[in-house]
């Protein structure tokens, strides 16, 4: 029995994020989770907007996604 809760905690998540809008659902990775869930298997997990760096004019700046 030892195994199979091995198992478990390997190949199931510890939670389901579900977006809640299609500009979110839509950001989501396709994964083999139904319905655009992402899974967590590892805590902390950190949640907010990305952003990334980007260069204008030979500047280094901020973009936000959009």
């Amino acid at each position: 029995m030892e195994l199979i809760e091995d198992i478990k905690k390997l190949v199931l998540p510890k939670a389901l994020l579900q977006p809640t809008t299609t500009e979110a659902a839509n950001s989501v990775h396709k994964t083999c989770l139904p319905d655009h869930m992402i899974g967590v298997w590892n805590f902390p997990f950190k949640l907010g907007r990305e952003s990334r760096i980007g260069n204008i004019d030979g500047e280094q700046v901020i973009m936000e996604r959009k």
